[in-house]
């Protein structure tokens, strides 16, 4: 039996059609001889959450948990409505068949939806790929009869797991990283980030804050009316690098200067120096993308681009229209036949009335080529009559319909005029004018352009005489405001904002940002997030998407770290990048930009536009106490509480009774009588905390023996702040930490009131590779033995293993490298090596399959690792001796390797060891002799 699996019911229902014989079962369809057609619903997979790799990444608010990344990436049905179902439909399905032929949409999302589903059921047979530009019966039968072999698109399917798994790390890890600072700083909520929505709020962000800035600029326009045998006609001043008064944009700004030769301009005589008429055609708009309706439908009628996309949804559903979600605005040549049959459909149609009338359906417009079709052609009508329509419903169809008829208008013809004068005083001056032929389509729809006056016949060297000459007075306006329309025309041609050269090229060939099926639901979850927010038709950032803006670390808001990432899906898609590659690079950058939104200080944060605690500084949050109903005022940092003073903030509450007797004994000020929370006693603070963090027990109504001693005596090693001395909670004894916890979190045991071996070695020799401060020697509480973290913690949670009193390399998984060439086939030695690919990074099993092979076909394996503390990252390069363990499994003898060179990570390039290695004598004199870009070339990665 041969499968179809259809993208959407539609599609499967198109390809029932033209295979024949169809007959309607539960969740597929019967078609001619054994073959079944059965679709999806778009995706029916999504990937799982974080919680369902680590019960541990639940918590939303642990830094320390961040980044997340899992070993592998799974897939999970989604949760709507008869997935379950259609799923258990498919599987059942696969079991009898024979051939799946995958019929997703033509493009890397289509082949990704179709090919996950087949992996996450099992499916081992064959698979072919029919491509289906068009969904007409010709173009449907066509592309049955030219199935291909599924395994050809292998690479588009990679390069749209990599985007699908690249915007998963990036959202969940940054959005965390952002609600969990932003809280920490008083923008309360979830603050989400996302590889296209971030972007596209920085658009609105940053032309709200241009018309902010933007300083409106007075300018003077002269118009001389010139006189010709002909008629008469007005010109305008033509300036140049010599005319005084001019700005940097060449708007002439000195109004004393326009008034002088405003004056010195009039009735004088002059001549043509230049006259050119040229004919030329405007041809009608293309046929509707789903960005240009939701354009035009917010211009002409307010509608919202999800409101737009709504209705052309159920216009297609009631098939009145092709399918909706498309870039496209290009037809199939193979429709051009049908053009009749649909207008025919149309006749009858008030509002549509005269434009059918005037239409030759024999007219061939640009719109018809099949070479720029993409997954789907543009939106037309089928030539149903359309009955019952909604006011707003009505509209767009009218729209739709009225385009496509515009394809059977003739173009608009017109001649268009230049005049050029120089009148005796010097002063250039020009004249356009546009003398329409034949209006074409325009009886029907007015051009967007306000027609330019004709100009009289004019020839060159013709004596003219000026008349008047007026001085108009302009003033610069800044740009508008985004509409929804605007706005997802912005997202489309994304390349108009951006000023590299070579970015702008690259953006300029792809989509831009997002596809035309998600941009109208990324502004809603914009408005949603209450990133943006309407007034009238313009959209503008609230002052939250504003802080978000700043926030966020610039590659999450670049546009142009959007064309880079697309440059490598291409290249996947291409088959000249590995999808591994791409998605571990990216890895690299997650952690970088974690700590670098943490790391950010006050010099930095924006004007937040919340209250601060006059104690620690962080930001207060006013609230309602449920006991007294009473509003009150949290610290976000110290926790204090303060009164309300008519929604101002008021006076510190001190929780306790303030002594007269007893004072704090670190730094004086009076001590302060706590009832504990459970209700089990009492316990003494300092009045001034959080400055002073002074604790102690509670004796009879006086202060005990306190739990926390600072010493006058002893510093903290890290920081230099006091040493305090602790007393254990078990009553066990006591330990010491330093006074500027949390901040600084060194501790040391206690040799007899004194400080004592601390758990924490600070290194003067090694440092964190990830943000340069001090690495920490850690002994491991259950005495088993050490472990190397960064100074920096919590901020920055690097951590690896000690390798007898040194860090181990900065990755604890092993890179592995693989000679090739005919000249490192003679350097095998003995030994059998063996490839262990990473397990999160797909892609490297067909080596674990052949690794007997491996080193008499590809010549001796090395591992390689990241050689620690080098001023720049290097690649240490060993032989390395696998032996077999008990259990049957090959495994790295750390013993037996021996270095023979490193590579240079910035550059690639391979640098000779200064030392000869005895070990590989053959191998290290061909490396010594060989080109460094040669040399480096010969080795490739296999995962990480």
């Amino acid at each position: 039996m041969r499968l179809f699996l259809a993208e959407k019911p539609t599609v499967a229902r198109t390809i029932a059609e033209s295979l024949g014989g169809n007959r309607r079962q539960n969740g597929c369809i019967q078609c001619s001889g054994e073959d079944m057609v059965t679709w999806c619903f778009g995706h029916l997979l999504e990937m799982a959450q974080p919680e369902a790799y680590n019960p541990s990444w639940r918590n939303r608010y642990d830094r320390r948990i961040l980044p997340i990344v899992p070993e592998e990436i799974r897939l999970v049905p989604r949760e709507d409505p008869g997935v379950r179902d259609q799923l258990s439909i498919i599987q059942t399905l696969l079991a009898r068949a024979s051939l799946v032929v995958n019929a997703g949409d033509p493009d890397r999302e289509g082949q990704l939806l179709v090919d996950e589903v087949l992996e996450y059921l099992n499916w081992r047979g064959p698979v072919q790929r029919i491509f289906l530009a068009s969904l007409d019966p010709k173009s449907v039968t066509k592309a049955l009869n030219n199935l291909k072999d599924n395994i050809q698109y292998r690479s588009w399917r990679d390069a749209a797991a990599t985007r699908r798994t690249v915007d998963w790390l990036g959202g969940i890890n940054m959005s965390r990283a952002m609600t969990i600072f932003g809280n920490s700083i008083g923008l309360n909520g979830v603050l989400s980030l996302g590889r296209v929505q971030t972007p596209t709020l920085r658009l609105v962000v940053e032309r709200d804050r241009q018309i902010e800035r933007f300083v409106p600029v007075e300018y003077a326009q002269l118009v001389a009316h010139i006189l010709h045998s002909s008629g008469p006609f007005t010109a305008t001043l033509v300036t140049d690098d010599d005319t005084p008064g001019l700005d940097p944009e060449g708007r002439l700004i000195d109004f004393t200067v326009a008034e002088s030769i405003r004056k010195a301009s009039e009735h004088l005589p002059g001549a043509i120096v230049f006259c050119e008429r040229k004919k030329a055609k405007e041809h009608p708009k293309l046929p509707y993308s789903l960005a240009s309706l939701q354009s035009d439908m917010g211009a002409k009628h307010n509608l919202g681009a999800q409101q737009v996309l709504s209705i052309a949804q159920k216009l297609y559903e009631t098939k009145l229209t092709s399918y909706p979600r498309t870039d496209c605005e290009y037809l199939p040549d193979e429709q051009f036949d049908q053009a009749q049959e649909v207008l025919a459909g149309l006749q009858g149609i008030a509002s549509l009335d005269q434009a059918i009338r005037g239409a030759d359906t024999t007219l061939r417009s640009k719109a018809w080529n099949s070479k720029k079709i993409t997954a789907h052609h543009a939106i037309i009508p089928t030539g149903i009559r359309p009955t019952n329509l909604s006011l707003e419903e009505d509209q767009v169809y009218t729209a739709i319909a009225l385009r496509y008829i515009l394809q059977f208008w003739p173009p608009m013809e017109y001649e268009a005029t230049k005049i050029r004068v120089r009148l005796d005083n010097a002063t250039l001056w020009e004249a356009t004018g546009k003398c329409v032929l034949n209006p074409g389509w325009t009886v029907i729809v007015k051009p967007e352009k306000e027609a330019e006056p004709d100009l009289p016949r004019v020839k060159k060297n013709d004596a003219v005489q000026s008349d008047t000459v007026d001085l108009v007075k302009k003033k610069t306006s800044p740009p508008a405001h985004f509409t929804e329309g605007t706005l997802i025309n912005a997202m489309k041609n994304i390349h108009c904002f951006v000023e590299e050269k070579a970015a702008k090229e690259k953006l300029r060939e792809t989509s831009g940002l997002g596809t035309e099926a998600t941009r109208a639901g990324i502004l809603e979850i914009l408005k949603k997030r209450g990133y943006i927010e309407h007034k009238g038709k313009s959209l503008y950032a609230t002052s939250k998407g504003g802080n978000v803006i700043d926030l966020c670390p610039l590659s999450m808001k670049d546009i142009v770290t959007t064309a880079t990432l697309e440059d490598k899906l291409s290249d996947i898609q291409a088959g000249t990048s590995a999808a591994n590659d791409v998605i571990a690079s990216y890895v690299e950058t997650l952690e970088p930009m974690i700590v670098s939104v943490f790391a950010q200080n006050d010099t930095v944060i924006p004007d937040l536009d919340f209250v601060h605690c006059p104690l620690c500084g962080k930001a207060v949050k006013r609230f309602q106490s449920r006991q007294t109903q009473e509003y009150l005022w949290l610290c976000l940092g110290c926790r204090s509480t303060f009164r309300d003073k008519n929604g101002t903030l008021g006076d510190h509450i001190v929780h306790g009774d303030v002594s007269d007797t007893y004072t704090c004994p670190t730094c004086g000020k009076p001590a302060v009588r706590h009832a504990r929370r459970d209700g089990t006693g009492f316990f003494w603070g300092c009045s001034d905390y959080p400055k002073c963090r002074w604790l102690a027990p509670d004796n009879d109504g006086k202060p005990g023996a306190a739990r926390h001693q600072v010493s006058s005596e002893y510093k903290c090693p890290l920081c230099g702040k006091a040493a305090v001395r602790h007393a254990r909670r078990d009553g066990s004894g006591f330990f010491w930490g330093c006074t500027g916890y949390p901040a600084c979190s060194w501790t040391a045991q206690d040799a007899d009131g004194k400080p004592g071996e601390s758990r924490r070695q600070v290194s003067s020799e090694f440092k964190c590779p990830r943000c340069g401060k001090a690495a920490v020697r850690h002994a491991r509480r259950d005495g088993s033995g050490f472990f190397w973290g960064c100074i920096g913690y919590p901020a920055c949670n690097w951590t690896t293993p000690d390798n007898e009193g040194r860090p181990k390399g900065l990755w604890q998984k092993a890179f592995w490298l693989f000679a090739r060439g005919k000249a490192l086939r003679n350097c095998l030695v003995e030994g059998e090596v063996r490839v262990t690919p990473h397990a999160g990074f797909p892609g490297c099993s067909p080596y674990e399959e052949k690794r007997e092979t491996l080193a008499a076909k590809h010549g001796a394996l090395y591992a390689c690792t990241v050689l620690y503390g080098a001023p720049y990252p290097l690649y240490s390069l060993y032989f390395v001796h696998e032996e077999k363990s008990r259990s049957g499994r090959w495994g790295v003898n750390p013993n037996d390797q021996t270095c023979v060179g490193f590579i240079c990570r910035v550059s690639g390039y391979f640098v000779q060891r200064s030392r000869k290695s005895a070990a590989f004598p053959p191998l290290a004199r061909l490396f010594k002799r060989a080109e460094p870009k040669t040399a480096a070339s010969g080795f490739a990665s296999c995962g990480r």
